[in-house]
């Protein structure tokens, strides 16, 4: 058009050169056409071309504020053009790309290969297609996931000129898509170790989903059972009806259950016993969307139970705490873990997943990315680390691996983990995955049952040594206090002549009462210490009661009588028999007496009866109208070099060993000593004798020896 134009004006100036004057008026006017028409001619192009390059400009804002990029190459796959985006998204400028095949950009990358094949078999086809994954390596080594689409272009003649394309990041997505799948591959690797199978049931009752490790041990394809109902479940027996009704009747209750049982033929025609639990899920509406549960083979179990129940009713009665303990253990093992864990091949934490509770107690899993040891280099000594790090080494399954870790607070926590190690279809070792638990309760109970060990078996060496101390000492002091007694007594009596003045008879007659009662309170030691250390032995033989209680008064009454008391004993059947050490219960029955006597006024009265206790026991009661004991002390009254009160021990004396030995002597015989006392009224102290120790009574026929 351009030319055209030019052509008019050179006649339109021959004409007027040459021409007549209406023929230069013509050719003036065709001339002025002529440029006005080339004016706006070139008006309407430069209107075009801004356009052009405002919707190029349009274009490029759009591939460059998105995702993408885009891209054209020539008939021999070299690229012609690349948008500027390319860098934003593979780190590659245009010009490092323009005029090179895929493969000469990034020839050290393991993906170009294959990339390009998938690119080169779609435009070698030479139609448009979308959605072809391509992956491109990083110069930083980060793997970049792309979705690719393009379509042929062609020149005006219709000559084919090449591919224009665009490429999408999608790494973001397919990261997460990979997470994902790790994270539900972890969740089943977890899941399988709880139970022999997983599965899932619609809200219409219909089988949707089950792991492969049923077909494995039941013999069927997941796909041949797909879309059955629990009622498609053979029931070709009253017990699996039975079992199979209870399964349908939680359901319907929309309840969760555990371990129902239920039986089934494999592969092979053995029946199967299985224990199935489940569990309904909900929409985040609260649509009921049906069950997942799990399922176990306890075959095993169910025929250990059959065969020990076929025994006797005592294998039976074995057999049902087999299985409660078998099921209290599993509960407790299903519980005991408060963490799980994953390693990578170099022993780092790549997962923790905490439980509730130590979530609840602000615990988060903070070692990722570190070993064991660098989360915790304190937690055990260098030696436990290297036979943990052996293990690890070796890729050998281990358990109970205990360390100490401190809380936020700065307390001890006592841990201990087990863990398996994890090898791919290849064989290659990937790391390992295990378990954690708190055993920082059980840390510390073992720790206290050592101290109170230690504890129990110094305060036991101590009292044998005090015990053997007493009993050599008392030993000792028994010798010289007896030459002082028998020398203290020829003095009183002047046996060998006068002594001449009184007063040194009064000196000798304190002297021999003074070591007497040293020599009882040395006596009462020494039985004491030989009661403590074991070494203090009854010697029992038929004792008649009325004979000894004879013997008891007849050694009491002037002891009463110098006191101002009256001193009663009742009547007692003289063919009372008992089988006891005569000589240990005349010493417990001297000894009430005696008590009774000290801290009874003068004119009170002491009573001693025998009667026939409980069961067939004998009792004898040694009651007083003395002063009375505190309430106070008596909780306290049976233990050793303990009195009723201080001012009761110094006008009674004594060691306050009597009441002990006295109850140790009744307790070696099976029987024992009580008291009751009203402060102000008296007191009542009773002596009990077993009743397999009474041979023969007032009320009943002759009795075995014990």
């Amino acid at each position: 058009m351009p030319a055209l134009v030019a052509a008019a004006c050179l006649a339109v100036v021959v004409d007027l050169a040459v021409g007549s004057t209406p023929a230069k008026l013509v050719a003036l006017a065709c001339g002025l056409a002529a440029i006005a028409y080339c004016t706006w001619y070139r008006s309407v192009q430069r209107v075009r071309i801004a356009d052009l390059l405002h919707s190029e400009r349009r274009f490029r804002d759009f591939t460059e504020a998105g995702s993408h990029y885009v891209w054209e190459i020539g008939p021999d796959f070299r690229f012609t053009y690349v948008s500027d985006s390319i860098e934003k998204v593979t780190g590659d400028k245009p010009s490092d790309v323009i005029g090179k095949t895929r493969t000469e950009i990034r020839p050290d990358d393991p993906h170009t290969d294959a990339s390009a094949a998938a690119l080169q078999r779609q435009i070698e086809a030479g139609v448009p297609f979308v959605d072809v994954p391509i992956k491109r390596t990083l110069a930083d080594g980060r793997v970049v996931h792309l979705m690719t689409a393009g379509k042929p272009y062609y020149d005006d003649r219709g000559r084919y000129l090449g591919y224009r394309c665009s490429s999408r990041d999608i790494t973001a997505q397919v990261e997460a898509e990979q997470a994902l799948k790790a994270s539900e591959q972890r969740f089943r690797d977890f899941a399988e170790l709880a139970a022999d199978w997983l599965w899932e049931r619609d809200a219409g009752d219909r089988l949707v989903w089950v792991s492969d490790s049923m077909e494995r041990l039941v013999g069927v394809p997941a796909s041949g059972i797909i879309g059955t109902q629990w009622t498609d479940l053979p029931g070709d027996s009253p017990e699996r009806r039975t079992q199979i009704a209870a399964i349908r009747a939680k359901v319907a209750e929309r309840a969760p259950f555990a371990d129902l049982p239920f039986s089934r033929t494999d592969r092979d025609g053995q029946v199967l016993h299985l224990a199935i639990s489940g569990k309904p899920f909900y929409g985040e509406d609260g649509t009921f969307l049906g069950y997942r549960g799990t399922t176990r083979d306890i075959t095993d179990q169910v025929l250990a139970q059959r065969q020990l129940g076929a025994s006797n009713k005592a294998l039976q009665q074995t057999t049902e705490a087999l299985a409660h303990s078998e099921h209290r253990f599993r509960d407790f093992a299903n519980a005991a873990s408060d963490w799980f864990w994953e390693q990578d091949e170099q022993h780092r934490f790549t997962f923790i997943l905490l439980s509730d509770q130590l979530l609840a107690n602000g615990r988060t899993g903070t070692s990722l990315g570190m070993t064991r040891r660098q989360a915790n280099p304190h937690g055990a000594s260098e030696a436990e680390w290297q036979r943990h790090e052996a293990d690890l080494q070796a890729r050998r399954p281990f358990r109970d691996f205990r360390f100490r870790r401190d809380d936020e607070n700065g307390r001890p926590r006592f841990l201990s983990v087990n863990g398996v190690p994890l090898f791919d279809r290849d064989g290659r070792f990937t790391g390992y995955r295990g378990t954690g638990r708190d055993i920082t309760v059980q840390v510390l109970a073992e720790l206290e049952a050592q101290e109170a060990r230690r504890g129990r078996d110094l305060a036991e060496a101590a009292s044998r040594a005090k015990s053997q101390f007493l009993a050599h000492i008392s030993h000792e002091l028994r010798t010289p206090l007896n030459a002082i007694i028998g020398f203290s007594e020829v003095m009183d009596r002047e046996m060998l002549g006068p002594i001449g003045t009184p007063k040194y008879r009064e000196y000798a007659g304190d002297i021999q009462s003074s070591a007497r009662h040293l020599l009882e309170l040395i006596n009462d030691m020494l039985d004491m210490a030989r009661i403590e250390v074991g070494k203090y032995r009854i010697e029992p033989s038929p004792i008649a009661i009325a004979a000894l209680m004879q013997q008891v008064h007849s050694m009491t009454r002037g002891m009463a009588e110098a006191s101002g008391l009256a001193l009663e004993f009742g009547k007692v059947c003289p063919d009372t028999t008992v089988f006891v050490d005569g000589r240990a219960v005349k010493q417990v029955l001297l000894n009430l007496i005696s008590n009774s006597i000290k801290f009874t006024p003068s004119g009170g009265r002491i009573t001693v009866d025998v009667r026939e206790g409980d069961g067939g026991a004998l009792q004898a009661l040694v009651t007083d109208t003395g002063r009375g004991i505190p309430a106070a002390a008596l909780p306290t009254l049976f233990e050793p070099f303990q009195q009723a009160s201080p001012s009761q021990a110094r006008q009674g004396g004594g060691s306050g060993l009597g009441l002990w030995i006295s109850r140790n002597l009744m307790r070696m015989h099976g029987g024992d000593l009580s008291i009751a006392s009203v402060e102000g009224e008296g007191t009542t102290a009773t002596l009990t004798i077993p009743a397999d120790r009474v041979l023969v009574s007032d009320v009943g026929a002759p009795k075995a020896v014990a």
